[in-house]
């Protein structure tokens, strides 16, 4: 009886242990093969060869001195920089100073040239209130007709110079604004002053010659007459 019931308890099962045992034989050729893995990734350090001088600080000085090398090679390209930048400011200053010296004649120039304008306008205006003075007190004579002089019309602009005598067998001669003495010396020795008269037709553009252009013939004994004419109109005489 006891035998028997002896055989119906459990047999011992040893099948934890060997899971326990398993894992542990795992881990550790996983943590082996992890070992092994990392020490291939490491660089061994060779070692100097038997009898090798040690050449460390020899290569601190060098790369210490290569270094002040550089900074020496920086500074002096940044001063060959400044004296090219300095001889650069000192051209274009000595440029400057040329062009300063040429614009000052040019500027006196423009001043006198201004100032002539000025008197031009001036002329110009007195010009104008003379002749708009005379036409309101005298009367201009142009038709010749009994006991009177016979009229040489002169008419006047910057371009040139119409002279016409108001004579059926005397045509008209014209001059060049720029050839002024060549009418004076044409008045002269073709008008006479006891039996002809000049009346001057004034343009605007003779403004700057015209008041002395009268002034000479009156003072000459001629007897002189003058109006305004506008700048476009044109006379024509009906001679040629």
């Amino acid at each position: 009886m006891d035998t028997r019931r002896g055989s119906d308890k459990a047999p011992l099962s040893l099948f934890s242990f060997q899971d326990i045992v398993t894992s542990l034989s795992g881990i550790m050729i996983l943590v082996v093969m992890l070992f092994i893995v990392e020490a291939s990734k490491l660089k061994e350090t060779p070692l100097p060869p038997p009898g090798a001088v040690d050449r460390t600080e020899e290569i601190k000085n060098f790369r210490s001195q290569l270094m002040q090398l550089q900074v020496r090679a920086k500074a002096v390209r940044d001063a060959q920089t400044a004296q090219t930048l300095k001889d650069r400011q000192k051209a274009l200053e000595t440029r400057i100073s040329d062009l300063m010296e040429k614009l000052t004649p040019l500027r006196e120039q423009n001043d006198r040239l201004a100032n002539e304008i000025a008197s031009i306008a001036t002329a110009r205006a007195v010009l104008r209130q003379e002749i708009k003075n005379k036409q309101e007190t005298e009367s201009i004579r142009f038709l010749p007709g009994p006991g009177r002089k016979t009229p040489v019309l002169i008419v006047c602009s910057g371009v040139d110079f119409q002279c016409s005598r108001l004579s059926p067998t005397m045509g008209s001669k014209v001059f060049s604004a720029a050839a002024r003495g060549e009418l004076n010396q044409y008045i002269g020795q073709n008008i006479n002053p006891a039996r002809q008269c000049l009346v001057f037709m004034l343009k605007p553009s003779s403004a700057s010659y015209a008041s002395g252009l009268i002034k000479r013939w009156q003072n000459a004994g001629y007897d002189v007459g003058w109006d305004a004419l506008e700048e476009e109109k044109r006379i024509n005489l009906g001679l040629e």
